[in-house]
């Protein structure tokens, strides 16, 4: 019954802010609506991240006044494995986020600041203005004592003028630009090293791209130098912060780093240390091919390495060799019988093939280089790394056009959804209902890309 209830309650729950700040649309929602969306939204996320508290939790519409307590811890960080926007996982901003002590409104002061909550909300933020405080969605109160202090010694050089609060509102819902005036931007403090390190190239690249130029230096104050930007500049640079974040300079097919990798259980296995070694090999063509960046083809790559040990089981698994194994002469016998159970059940479509299964990788295979994989044995190391490889950004341009769909996708845990496409389960994108952590596949490829050590140089 437990996770009967589990399941409806999840399909009654469309999407969610606890964990990202993406909020639906609020046209035609009653103010019951709204405060129903906002809660069943934070429960969402929670069970998410922490299903084992479904027990404690189940109750929590009728006692919110515990359930909103049980969310300021959260956003202290109290709640082991249960984090709140406040510190985005992988984001640069967490190192500059001092969250531990972080009073937490009185439950009846948090009720007044509703119509600011609410517009926090369905304007994508987390953290709002209420009179002369700063709060959180959940009624922590933040201030200047929850900022590292590097960053304020910044803001008060660059930015004298500016007021504490409207800094706050910015800095926590994690801007990278403030607006200054109409159409002209001041890059917020904490990417300051990220904006400095790739200055030059991203600025040549918008010139180039738009015939703008991307950077007014003005004195501010006290004779320091910073750069204002002009509009169109803002949405470009924050197009590129992503890549620049995870120290790529800019999204260049043909900026391939220098990589290795090492995964301890492959060491001992013939067709897996094969698999990756093609992968490395083969990473710069296959950038250019693919049309793809270097950190997105790291992604893929431990994708593809974590889809060979759960498809196959790195080639040892009893259900592959049934299915690629059994022959006699040329006659495949396993393919054939599978084959034939799906036409008795009213299914045409092919089998899949290969060490990462694999259904039809000709069409996409077409005027590349690679077209002579169109009819190789995919049972072949290297022949079915390429070809994952072929699969995974063809099933990336699905990810990224219905992610929107799904309220927890953003720009750094894509991979974790990616597989859902591979194995055909599209759907839990599309209705929002996807959960990595529940799936066990996608967990022993999390579990493995974990294990996975990546080495880089780049220019």
């Amino acid at each position: 019954m437990r996770l009967i209830s589990l399941f409806l309650f999840y399909g009654l729950l469309s999407c969610s802010h606890f964990n990202s700040l993406r909020a639906p649309a609020s046209e035609n929602l009653s103010l019951s609506e709204k405060r129903s969306l906002v809660w069943n939204s934070a429960y969402r996320m929670v069970m998410d991240e922490r299903p084992d508290l479904y027990d404690d939790l189940k109750g929590y519409e009728q006692n919110l006044e515990m359930f909103y307590e049980f969310l300021g811890k959260a956003d202290r960080g109290e709640i082991q494995g249960l984090k709140t926007p406040l510190k985005k996982r992988g984001s640069i901003f967490s190192s500059s986020i001092i969250n531990t002590k972080l009073p937490q409104a009185s439950f009846e002061t948090w009720q007044e600041m509703e119509e600011e909550r609410l517009n926090a909300y369905f304007n994508n933020r987390y953290v709002f203005s209420y009179k002369d405080k700063v709060y959180t969605l959940w009624g922590s109160e933040l201030t200047e004592k929850n900022i590292a202090p590097y960053i304020l010694s910044v803001k008060k050089q660059m930015l004298p003028g500016l007021s504490n609060k409207k800094f706050l509102v910015a800095f926590f819902n994690h801007q990278s630009f403030l607006e200054i005036e109409e159409g002209r931007y001041f890059s917020l403090p904490q990417l300051t090293r990220v904006r400095n390190y790739n200055q030059r190239r991203f600025e040549e690249d918008f010139n180039l791209q738009t015939g703008l130029k991307g950077l007014e230096f003005t004195t501010i104050a006290n004779g320091v130098s910073s750069p204002l930007l002009i509009e169109g500049f803002s949405e470009y640079f924050s197009s590129k912060n992503y890549l620049m974040l995870r120290g790529q300079l800019l999204d260049d097919y043909n900026n391939s780093c220098e990589t290795k990798a090492y995964v301890r259980s492959f060491s001992m296995r013939k067709i897996a240390r094969e698999f990756l070694e093609t992968l490395l090999n083969e990473k710069s063509k296959l950038m250019r091919e693919l049309s793809i960046t270097n950190n997105e083809y790291n992604e893929m790559m431990a994708l593809a390495v974590g889809i060979l040990a759960v498809e196959s089981k790195l080639g040892t698994s009893l259900k592959y060799k049934f299915k690629e194994d059994i022959r006699i002469g040329k006659l495949n016998l396993g393919q054939a019988l599978i084959k034939r159970l799906k036409r008795m059940r009213g299914r045409n479509d092919e089998n899949s093939r290969g060490l990462t299964q694999i259904k039809n990788i000709g069409p996409l295979l077409e005027d590349t280089s690679y077209a002579y994989l169109e009819n190789a044995d995919l049972d072949v190391p290297k022949h079915a790394a390429i070809a994952t490889m072929f699969v995974l950004k063809e099933k990336f341009g699905y990810l990224m056009h219905f992610r929107k769909s799904h309220p927890h996708i953003d720009d750094f845990n894509w991979p974790d959804y990616l597989y859902y496409f591979y194995q055909g389960a599209s759907r839990q994108i599309t209705k929002g209902t996807a959960t990595p952590k529940k799936n066990l596949r996608i967990r022993k490829i999390m579990d493995l890309r974990e294990k996975m050590m990546i080495f880089e140089k780049c220019l």
